[in-house]
C-alpha cells in the first residue's frame, strides 16, 4: 500500500508542476501589425507598428506610396488598467521609434495601428501581444 500511495503522490505533485508552468504568463515576442487601405495588395501595406520586446520599444511607419497619411502606434493594456504609450510617423519609409518604455513584463497588451489620410478617412488594425 505505501508503494501505491507514493506513486499516487508522485503523479499528483506531477500534474501540479506541469498545471503551474502551463498557467503561467505566455512568452512575451515581438509584434507587428500593418493596416492596409481599402483594395490594398500585401506588399503595398499603409502603416505599420511593431513592438520590439528586447529593447521595448515602439515604433511605427508610413508605408513608402504614402506620402499624404500619418500613422499612429499606440499600445494599451488589454485589461485597461495601467501605462499607454504611443508614437506618429508622417513620413514614408523612415519611421519613428519611441526610447525603452518602461511596460510591465508579461502583461497582455492590445497593439492599434492607426492611418489617417488628409481628408480624414481612417483606417485601423489592432492585435494582442505579451510584453
Amino acid at each position: 500500500m505505501k508503494g501505491t500511495a507514493t506513486r499516487i503522490w508522485s503523479v499528483a505533485l506531477a500534474a501540479a508542476a506541469f498545471t503551474a508552468v502551463a498557467a503561467g504568463p505566455a512568452a512575451a515576442a515581438d509584434k507587428t501589425v500593418l493596416v492596409y487601405r481599402p483594395g490594398q495588395s500585401a506588399q503595398e501595406w499603409a502603416g505599420r507598428g511593431s513592438w520590439d520586446d528586447s529593447d521595448d520599444t515602439l515604433c511605427v511607419i508610413v508605408g513608402e506610396h504614402y506620402s499624404h497619411l500619418k500613422a499612429t502606434a499606440r499600445i494599451a493594456p488589454a485589461s485597461g488598467t495601467g501605462p499607454v504609450f504611443s508614437v506618429t510617423d508622417r513620413s514614408p519609409q523612415s519611421g519613428v521609434c519611441t526610447d525603452n518604455l518602461r511596460v510591465p513584463e508579461d502583461r497582455l497588451y492590445r497593439m492599434t495601428v492607426t492611418v489617417t489620410q488628409r481628408n480624414g478617412d481612417t483606417y485601423a488594425t489592432s492585435s494582442r501581444f505579451y510584453t
